[in-house]
């Protein structure tokens, strides 16, 4: 009876360890989705920021084009796009995306980044290239990078537009059965028409 005893109190205790470890990887699991989901949400929520932010970059590099071409400069810093959840979150959030809208998360980032260095280091570039003198006409040169940049804020535009429709742009051609990109223009720029 003792050993009866016994065998039960250990077999209890076994299922007791058992049950808690379960409930708590279920506890733990279902933290860590509830997490992501969030994070997604918010990631979302930035992507929509940055894409009512494009405009205003637009108008503000039309503007930094219109001085060049009077033989100005304008400055082109201005508000950065909101990276804070891809920068500091985009591990977790990654794991609850498909690869193909992991291709575009990283591609729509890459383009508002590299615009923004491209506005915020114009000045510095400028007078750089100025000074150099190895340009034929640095004003030329420079509009044509600010029209790249133009444009690529335009192909983002439309790239968080459908991601956020649930339509990500195949950004590596994983699934179009491309073998390469587009052709590219001058510029080295990829038609807006190739990407849509």
């Amino acid at each position: 009876m003792e050993l009866l005893s016994t065998i039960i109190a250990v077999l209890g205790t076994i299922l007791g360890v058992a049950i808690g470890f379960a409930l708590g990887e279920w506890s733990r699991d279902r933290h860590e989705k509830r997490q992501a989901k969030l994070l997604l949400e918010a990631l979302n929520d930035e992507l929509e920021a940055n894409r009512f932010m494009i405009p205003q970059k637009q108008d503000w590099i039309r503007r930094m084009i219109e001085s060049l071409k009077k033989g100005k400069l304008m400055l082109g810093r201005s508000v950065a796009p909101m990276t804070v959840i891809y920068d500091n979150h985009y591990p977790a959030i990654a794991k609850k995306l498909s690869p193909q809208e992991r291709d575009s998360v990283h591609f729509i980032y890459h383009s508002l980044k590299s615009c923004d260095e491209i506005m915020t280091q114009f000045e510095q570039t400028f007078k750089e290239d100025l000074g150099a003198n190895i340009l034929n006409n640095p004003f030329e040169a420079h509009i044509i990078i600010l029209e790249g940049a133009h444009e690529r804020y335009e192909v983002a535009n439309r790239r968080i537009k459908a991601h956020l429709w649930g339509e990500p742009r195949d950004a590596l051609y994983r699934h179009s059965g491309q073998k390469e990109p587009p052709r590219t223009f001058p510029g080295g720029l990829i038609p807006p028409e190739a990407i849509e």
